[in-house]
């Protein structure tokens, strides 16, 4: 399925036109992250500092209350669970007035007070907002429709946006009323191509060998969640949970100093995404392990032979393998011998290829400029 517009476009969209968005999609899509990300590069923009209002320190927070200045300098991203909140938690608490008329003042929570000062600028995420039961999606009717809590409105330069699971994953999602629904801009969030998710990967210095092995096999970045949830599993495939293995295998080696032993790799990948998912990782890796880099450099045809004979698993092991192998050269000859098999590959291998050795050695891109087999970089830099 062609997918026309993404998370970012869509958030930018709606934003500017002061529209409430919900994402909704499967768990480990990225929904969070994409829009933790989109918000960074609003910040960004507006030249302020990114706060996560989690976890900066009471402080800061007593600042941002008293300070209309520092609000100025400072870009609030609040993530706020409506799941674990009680209904009268949004108007915020009664302040009784004791005089002859008695009224009732609601006083509401610091955040949505500072989030409502004119010189406030943020964005209000309601993360899983489908864990919320009605009697809290109600409360919340006023919240995304007329930006208002209780008696106060935020800032127009706060962004209100929601994203949260479908009943049909199986996440315990409650389904939302039909007039919160009609509130909010849908984005439904699918699975990433591994074009997209390679992309993104290669960017964010996700573990290669990680990257290489979904290559290999795609089919393998999300589990079905209807069948995850028959058979009771626990750990299943999704990009999230992939990226946590990359996680979890570079952490053993940042502790331990060594290649992570294959019955460790088995134990950390069944950990995150299941055991079937875990020894054809832990086969791929042991694969790729066995490459002969000397050999293939000193006969690139090797390589092109494992591509005409459609030996995907042998191709990819070896484009994992070049990072490993260029991490025992280090040197010029070993550049121009990269770019010389890099010229064996069709383009979609070869951009692979380069850029899991330049982010391995993001200094490589330089260097690689600068060899002297300008034809093949020169048709490839286009793409890294």
């Amino acid at each position: 399925m062609q997918v026309l517009m993404t998370i970012k476009p869509f958030l930018d969209v709606c934003r500017r036109a002061r529209m409430a968005s919900l994402l909704l999609g499967g768990p480990g899509l990225r929904k969070s992250a994409e829009t933790k990300q989109y918000a960074e590069g609003i910040a960004i923009e507006m030249k302020r500092a990114f706060v996560e209002w989690n976890t900066i320190s009471f402080e800061e927070k007593r600042k941002l209350l008293v300070d209309p200045e520092y609000r100025k300098s400072i870009y609030i991203f609040a993530d706020v669970r409506l799941g674990g909140y009680d209904p009268t938690d949004l108007k915020g608490l009664p302040n009784f007035h004791g005089d002859v008329d008695s009224v009732v003042e609601w006083r509401p929570q610091m955040m949505f007070y500072i989030l409502a000062q004119p010189e406030a600028a943020g964005c209000l995420f309601l993360d899983e907002i489908t864990q919320a039961p009605m009697s809290i999606q109600a409360p919340a009717y006023q919240l995304i429709l007329d930006r208002c809590v209780g008696d106060i409105k935020l800032s127009d330069d706060v962004f209100l946006t929601a994203a949260g699971n479908r009943p049909e994953d199986k996440t315990g999602a409650f389904p939302l009323g039909m007039a919160l629904r009609n509130r909010f801009m849908h984005m439904t969030v699918e699975p990433p191509t591994i074009e997209d998710w390679t992309r993104w990967a290669l960017d964010n210095g996700i573990n290669t060998d990680v990257v290489a092995y979904l290559n290999f096999q795609p089919s393998h970045m999300v589990d079905d969640l209807q069948k995850v949830y028959k058979q009771g599993d626990n750990a299943y495939a999704t990009p999230r949970s992939w990226v946590a293995v990359g996680n979890l295998l570079d952490t053993w080696k940042e502790m331990t100093g060594k290649k992570v032993p294959f019955e460790i790799i088995t134990e950390l990948a069944k950990s995150a995404v299941g055991e079937g998912h875990a020894r054809t990782f832990r086969g791929f890796v042991e694969l790729l392990r066995d490459v002969d880099m000397d050999k293939i450099i000193k006969d690139p045809t090797i390589l092109k032979g494992y591509m005409e004979d459609q030996k995907m698993d042998q191709t990819w092991a070896v484009i994992g393998a070049v990072p490993d192998w260029y991490a025992k050269k280090k040197d010029k000859k070993a550049r121009e011998d990269i770019l010389n098999v890099v010229s064996y590959l069709e383009v979609d291998f070869a951009v692979a290829m380069i850029r899991m050795t330049i982010q391995r050695f993001p200094e490589l891109k330089r260097e690689f400029l600068s060899c002297t087999n300008k034809r093949v970089i020169q048709s490839l830099v286009k793409y890294l």
